[in-house]
């Protein structure tokens, strides 16, 4: 029986939106960071997608540990907590400037995305609680929306601070001293806000089968031959999530490669990027209601494979760019689809295979410093291969989803 949510779960419905929009503001602030470090230490490409391996690998260290914290304070205190924590990575900024080091600047970065991973997994399934669960699947799509509208404003922060000339570390203190400063206020406001206490409520819950064997059963590791599907999965969101932040990291650089034009004005190209990423995730979620998953997330991962390879052939700065912005569009989907796909027939494991797919974030770490080394190997143009195989890697997931799919069905039909 579901209830109407009451006034305090709708203020703490609205308090956990500025949680969405902080992660996708600092994931895409990170990629525009990178080029700001590389210059400023003299680095090379693959050394300055360290930056890139330190934030993801918080998500390793820290996402499956976090719902343990949860159950032992709570989604508020997690929150709270979260918002702290990611401001204090943003002060670090501060001496590591002073001192002059990558390494301490790394060492913000991995503190910044644990606080970041404890707003990620308390934020999520807490939404999903605040209100009638028939309605949990709209108001978490809902939220997730003001991820997207971080990512779009990122750039345009960064033109204002980050990225303007002159003393590069001063404009790194001044735009992440900003950042902490409204981190700590969100923080103060999440922890004298009335939030409802829903973890109780899950505690409840998930003590009171009748039969304790069957979650036993549920948590039981789940094998490759068990379900093919996930582990495939786990693969596929593993590249999707290194494809989509090599391209986000190196596309500044990309477009100052092809084009002479200043790094404020290539940050624009960048902004459009996100919108087009943007606009792909509503339109993607619409285009589902009529085109199968495996069909629309092929059709996605070999557009934007083709629109990798036309945009390092091409002569035309113009066109090269246009081509490498589409991508943005190509794969917006890619992740939420891999991921629902993935956990289909699971069933009692669902929240086991979620767990597993959680982990796949850290592909995130991995691909881009791939990248940066083919970068420093060859030239930057020819690292683009790795995201072009990347999305080649999604399609031959999604043509066996689809064939995967048919066999079920199949199954299903010779079943009297």
């Amino acid at each position: 029986m579901s209830h109407p949510p009451n006034s305090n779960h709708r203020l703490a419905f609205f308090l956990i939106i500025p949680a969405f929009f902080a992660w996708g503001l600092i994931v895409s602030l990170n990629a525009l960071l990178i080029p700001q470090l590389q210059t400023l230490f003299h680095l090379d490409y693959a050394t300055s997608m360290l930056v890139q391996s330190f934030y993801f690998a918080a998500y390793g260290f820290f996402a499956i540990p976090m719902t343990k914290l949860i159950l032992k304070i709570g989604y508020q205190q997690t929150i709270v907590f979260g918002f702290a924590v990611t401001a204090l990575g943003c002060i670090s900024f501060i001496p590591a400037s002073y001192f002059n080091y990558y390494i301490v600047y790394l060492i913000g970065i991995f503190i910044i995305s644990t606080g970041v991973v404890m707003l990620e997994v308390a934020s999520n399934p807490y939404v999903s609680l605040l209100g009638q669960p028939e309605k949990s699947s709209s108001r978490l799509t809902f939220a997730q929306a003001f991820t997207g509208a971080g990512f779009v404003t990122a750039p345009l922060l960064a033109t204002l601070f980050l990225l303007k000339p002159g003393n590069i570390a001063h404009h790194i203190n001044i735009t992440y001293s900003l950042l902490a400063i409204a981190l700590l206020l969100l923080s103060t406001l999440a922890f004298l806000s009335p939030m409802p206490a829903l973890h109780q409520q899950f505690k409840i819950k998930k003590s009171s089968h009748s039969d304790p064997s069957s979650q036993n059963k549920a948590q039981k590791r789940i094998k490759f031959k068990e379900s093919p599907r996930l582990w495939l999965g786990c693969l596929a969101l593993f590249i999707d999530c290194g494809l989509e932040m090599s391209i986000s990291s190196f596309l500044l650089r990309f477009i100052q490669s092809v084009t002479e034009i200043s790094t404020t004005q290539a940050a624009h190209h960048v902004t459009l990027f996100w919108l087009l990423f943007l606009a792909g995730r509503f339109a993607g979620g619409a285009l589902l209601h009529y085109i199968r998953s495996p069909i629309l997330l092929g059709l996605l991962a070999l557009s934007g494979s083709s629109c990798i390879a036309l945009a390092i052939t091409t002569h035309n700065p113009h066109y090269a760019i246009a081509f490498m912005l589409i991508t943005g569009l190509c794969n917006s989907i890619l992740f939420p689809t891999i991921f629902s796909e993935a956990l289909k027939g699971l069933g009692k494991k669902t929240p086991t295979g979620s767990a597993y797919l959680s982990t796949a974030i850290t592909g995130g770490a991995i691909t881009p410093l791939l990248q940066g080394v083919f970068a420093d190997v060859f030239s930057l143009h020819s690292s683009f291969l790795i995201p072009l195989i990347s999305c080649l890697a999604i399609f031959s997931y999604a043509l066996y989803l689809h064939y995967d799919d048919k066999q079920r069905q199949s199954l299903l039909s010779q079943t009297p």
